[in-house]
């Protein structure tokens, strides 16, 4: 995110120099290549972030969903963009491999919108509380 803020003007801007820099070069999260949750905003728009590694490690799986100007949005650590449709550029930016990789691992039917947290978050749905 550092080097997002220090190259890019706008909120939108840096979520997707973020993400394309992931894709090329790789995101290692901790743990064992764990996901990140970020806010990233700026005076116009904010953007709910979530990134992780793809199955090769050597690149990452990533959206970002924008906060429509009369809400909040709260992130504790944890994935929560549901029904991702990159269509919609206003709302949604991401990376393209995502439905591939959901589909390849059979943790989405490639049918109606995308549940990115349902498909890529081992949180609620791994938790046994």
């Amino acid at each position: 995110s550092r080097v997002a803020a220090e190259r890019t003007k706008t909120a939108r801007e840096a979520v997707q120099l973020m993400g394309d820099l992931a894709v090329e070069y790789g995101f290692y999260g901790a743990d064992d290549g764990a996901g990140e949750v970020l806010m990233v905003g700026d005076t116009e728009e904010a953007f709910v972030f979530h990134i992780l590694s793809d199955n090769t490690a050597k690149s990452a799986i990533w959206v970002a969903q924008r906060v429509p100007d009369d809400h909040i949005a709260v992130v504790a650590n944890m994935f929560s963009i549901r029904e991702v449709d990159l269509t919609d550029s206003h709302t949604f930016l991401g990376s393209d491999n995502m439905f591939d990789i959901a589909k390849k691992f059979k943790l989405w039917d490639g049918k109606g919108k995308l549940d990115f947290t349902g498909a890529f978050s081992g949180g609620e749905y791994g938790s046994k509380y």
